[in-house]
């Protein structure tokens, strides 16, 4: 367990916390949903680019099972038990939204994503760090991170972060029901643990 602020915390995920999995879902649909007016949102680019709760609990049941790494960012309520998710962060050694196969030691993060009401409080600067914890843990030697190469506030908060643009593109690839709007390609960002 990581502490970040007083009333959250950081940790992988159980096969207790499938009972989060809406949550969790909620919350990532939201942040890069066509409701989302801010700065995560991807509405310009894609539609209906959402998860579901059954992916959510395939993630859990993944990371449970030692296949990947998926992170939960709770909120704690007044006796500091969890009280709801408040982000998510999952790490796999594969991207199923983008050409090719990663490269031995290096680990793609995914599914970042932070409520709403949270941003621009540090949480979601303390969820990539403790992702990053993880990996480093797992011996990754390379974190990688697809960004669409538009979204130029996104990919200078990476930079400060200690993310290269490698200035390598690929295409998104998306998932059954998503369309794309605007054929942006990612860029791909890598930062040596």
């Amino acid at each position: 367990m990581v502490a970040t602020l007083p009333d959250f915390y950081i940790r992988k995920v159980s096969l207790d916390d499938l009972k989060y999995a809406q949550q969790a879902a909620d919350i990532f649909n939201a942040a890069y949903g066509v409701n989302n007016h801010g700065w995560a949102s991807v509405k310009k680019i894609v539609n209906n680019y959402y998860t579901t709760k059954e992916e959510i609990e395939n993630y859990i049941r993944e990371s449970v099972a030692g296949n990947l790494i998926q992170l939960f960012l709770f909120e704690r309520d007044a006796q500091g038990n969890d009280k709801a998710v408040a982000g998510t962060l999952t790490i796999e050694s594969k991207c199923g939204c983008s050409d090719g196969d990663l490269p031995e030691g290096d680990g793609m993060l995914g599914r970042f994503s932070v409520d709403l009401s949270y941003h621009s409080k540090g949480l979601g600067r303390q969820l990539m760090q403790v992702g990053l914890d993880e990996m480093k843990k797992a011996n990754y030697s390379v974190c990688s991170i697809l960004v669409f190469e538009n979204r130029t506030e996104l990919i200078q908060w990476y930079k400060k972060l200690g993310f290269v643009d490698t200035m390598e593109r690929s295409p998104f690839h998306p998932p059954e029901g998503t369309t794309i709007i605007d054929s942006v390609p990612f860029a791909l960002l890598k930062k040596k643990l």
